[in-house]
């Protein structure tokens, strides 16, 4: 804010700051602050900042958009991630907006993710993502993992892949050998209309394309093959098996996932990490 001063019988009008030399060269410049209008509660913890009586003072907020990391055990030895924040945040492909919460199933051997946000607004209530890890003594079974959620729809894609990423050289997954295990699968319901699946593996509402990349050599770990269909069952009760690479992974229900750990067949490789995303009609 500007000042009208009076130095050595002179007035100087609407004056904002003055510069005044200093002791061994230099100028010091000197502003008025008295039309401040922040609180130290405006200022984030830390900072520094002059009221408008020219008090400097340390500011006291922790700032919105904090983001809290939180990780416990659950009840099979997996790690439940909580990540708290009183803002909109966006994890990959999900956006979670303040007051809504996002929380990934819990089941056995794999890992959970949960998301938690405080304030006023909604959050994306079609989106389940997990992680899920199996070692050797489940080769050669289906597992089921419980998703998360709470909706009235049913899933219409679904995409699992290493979390390592698809074609990581310095990965574990990339640098192991075996041979069809799956290193990303893909699906999208092939008919998306107002009709639900029966999960009875026998009619189109059944049915989605899929793509998996899978590894097709004994000898070299890095060494891929696709394989792709349009009309694979996918949506079937009795669970995943190695009828075909698509049936490797198979909703069982709206909230069941059923995956197979691979051994010498196709599968999902054993002591290996995956990510997973449903994406549901609502």
């Amino acid at each position: 804010m500007a000042q009208n001063i009076t130095l050595l019988g002179a007035s100087y009008l609407a004056v904002p700051s003055v510069q005044l030399p200093k002791t061994g060269g230099g100028t010091a410049s000197f502003t008025d602050v008295s039309d401040t209008t922040a609180v130290a509660s405006d200022v984030a913890t830390g900072k520094y900042f002059y009221t408008a009586a020219g008090v400097r003072t340390e500011g006291t907020s922790a700032g919105s958009g904090d983001v809290v990391i939180t990780d416990t055990t659950d009840a099979a030895g997996g790690t439940i991630r909580t990540i708290t924040t009183t803002d909109e945040i966006t994890l990959g492909s999900l956006s979670v907006t303040s007051n809504g919460t996002y929380t990934a199933p819990s089941g056995t051997a794999y890992n959970e993710v949960a998301v938690s946000v405080s304030g006023g607004g909604g959050g994306a209530t079609n989106v389940v993502t997990g992680t899920f890890n199996y070692d050797s003594t489940y080769s050669g079974t289906a597992q089921d993992i419980s998703l998360n959620y709470t909706g009235s729809g049913y899933p219409i894609a679904m995409l699992i892949f290493t979390a390592e990423g698809g074609y990581n050289p310095n990965g574990t997954a990339y640098n192991t050998i075996w041979r069809l295990g799956t290193v990303m699968h893909m699906m999208v319901k092939r008919v998306i209309d107002n009709t639900p699946p029966s999960y009875s593996a026998t009619s189109v509402e059944d049915a989605a394309a899929v793509t998996i990349r899978y590894k097709s050599s004994s000898t070299t770990p890095n060494t891929l093959t696709t394989s792709a269909g349009t009309a694979n069952y996918v949506y079937n009760v009795t669970g995943a098996s190695v009828t075909y690479p698509a049936t490797t992974a198979v909703f069982k229900t709206n909230k069941t996932l059923s995956i197979y750990v691979a051994d010498t067949s196709y599968g999902f490789i054993p002591g290996i990490e995956y990510k997973y995303i449903v994406y549901y009609t609502s």
